[in-house]
C-alpha cells in the first residue's frame, strides 16, 4: 500500500510521520509532501533531533505536493481538517482517499519555529495516531 502524508511545509510534521510510519510498518511505501512546501528545504532541526533520538533517518528534503503524488497514493493522510479541505479542493483525485492522520480527528499541532517541547508534543500526537491507525 502506498501512503502519502501531507502537512503544510514538509519540514516538521509530515517528515516525522513519514519516517516513523516507515519504521514501524516497513511493508508500506511511505512518502511525505507539503501543500505549500519550498522544495529542497531541510527538515527542521528539532524534527531531526527527535528522529535521531528514536534512531530514525533524518535525511529529508521538502517537496511540494503535486498531482503525481496524489495519483501515486492509495491513501493520503493530513494533519488538520483545514489541510484536508484544501487538498481535496486543489486535487479532485484526492477525494475519497484523504483522511486525517488521527482516527480520533485530533489535529497534529504545528510546532514550526517553536521550542523543542512543542516538537515533542507533536511527535507524541503522531505516534498515537499512527499506533491507532496502523498498528
Amino acid at each position: 500500500m502506498r501512503i502519502l502524508i501531507v502537512c503544510t511545509g514538509n519540514t516538521c510534521r509530515s517528515p516525522v510521520a513519514e519516517k516513523y510510519l516507515a519504521d514501524v510498518r516497513p511493508d508500506l511505501s511511505v512518502r511525505s509532501r507539503g501543500i505549500f512546501a519550498q522544495s529542497g528545504a531541510p527538515i527542521s532541526d528539532s524534527s531531526a533531533h527527535l528522529l535521531a533520538a528514536e534512531g530514525l533517518s533524518t535525511i529529508h528534503a521538502a517537496a511540494l505536493l503535486n498531482e503525481d503524488d496524489v495519483l501515486w497514493a492509495d491513501k493520503i493522510f493530513v494533519m488538520t481538517a483545514d489541510q484536508l479541505v484544501a487538498l481535496e479542493m486543489r486535487f479532485t483525485q484526492a477525494q475519497g482517499k484523504t483522511e486525517l492522520l488521527s482516527p480520533a480527528a485530533e489535529p497534529v499541532p504545528d510546532p514550526y519555529g517553536g521550542e523543542l517541547q512543542e516538537y515533542q508534543q507533536m511527535f507524541e500526537v503522531i505516534k498515537r495516531a499512527i499506533s491507532e491507525r496502523f498498528l
